[in-house]
């Protein structure tokens, strides 16, 4: 009886510490790749400012000096204040070019 109980002692230590030292490997392999996609994600850059040169605009009357611009780009909204470089006369109203930066 105490062979049999030595036995099914050691069986039990050798389970545990084999299935523990499985789980510890797996764990560390997750972390790897947790730490990869994190890594993956920084990488992803958007510039503060982007820089839009000769955006049109048509305005019945003379176009404003300023006007407020808003675009997307991959996702991220640009939005600020472009200023007018050159209009010209369509017959029927003003064809404005704007240019200038929009910020995040």
């Amino acid at each position: 009886m105490k062979k049999l109980f030595r036995k099914i002692l050691l069986l039990s230590f050798l389970m545990t510490s084999i299935l523990s030292i499985m789980s510890i490997s797996i764990t560390a392999e997750e972390f790897k790749q947790s730490k990869e996609i994190n890594y993956k994600l920084r990488t992803d850059v958007h510039p503060k400012r982007i820089y839009i040169d000769g955006k049109s605009f048509y305005s019945e009357g003379i176009p404003k000096r300023y006007r407020e611009y808003k675009e997307e780009h991959d996702g991220v909204i640009y939005s600020g204040k472009l200023t007018l470089t050159e209009y010209q006369d369509t017959g029927d109203g003003y064809l404005g070019l704007y240019s200038g930066y929009i910020y995040r």
